[in-house]
């Protein structure tokens, strides 16, 4: 169910028929490790390649266990890369089509329906479609095998593939804001 906050920013979308630009490709991977959580995006837009990633700050993790009252976070990790993506790419996808690769089909199902019952991944879920609203952008959400997932890397601090692809690092200093 979309909240109120959504519905009001929920303008109406144009869809252009004859938009010949390419969908945009995000992919995003979380990761709950023994040394913390770790999130990841990556965008293949055209000649544009660029990627994120980083650890979810302790205080934040801490915060997920105590609202969702249980000892695991994967759901939040695999699911905050895609509020990030959308906020940190909003110019680029705006009024845009992209597909948005998710690895983890619970991640996968909270973002096609846009509601899920766990409180905090609830919470990062209506972050994501509260930017999709604003920006006017066309998401699809697709499964992809984490085996096949770029941003797997990026989730666990590995840069090795990303860098072989010419992918260009950004650095998130507000990742701990969300």
């Amino acid at each position: 169910m979309f909240s109120p906050a959504y519905l009001s920013k929920a303008a109406p979308r144009t869809l252009v028929a004859n938009d010949s630009r390419k969908p945009a490709l995000v992919f995003v991977d979380g990761a709950e490790e023994d040394d913390g959580v770790g999130i990841g995006a990556v965008l293949f837009d055209g000649n544009v390649r660029e990627a994120f990633g980083g650890k979810v700050p302790t205080k934040q993790v801490q915060g997920w266990k105590l609202e969702g009252g249980r000892g695991k976070v994967i759901h939040q990790a695999e699911l905050l890369p895609a509020a990030v993506a959308a906020t940190l790419w909003s110019e680029r996808l705006r009024s845009r089509r992209w597909v948005l690769f998710v690895d983890n089909d619970g991640a996968r199902g909270a973002l096609i329906k846009g509601s899920t019952t766990s409180r905090p991944s609830a919470s990062i879920v209506q972050e994501f479609w509260l930017e999709v609203a604003a920006q006017a952008s066309f998401p699809w959400v697709e499964r992809v095998p984490t085996n096949s997932n770029p941003a797997d890397g990026p989730s666990r601090g590995d840069w090795a593939l990303l860098s072989r692809l010419g992918v260009r690092e950004l650095k998130l200093d507000w990742l701990g804001r969300l």
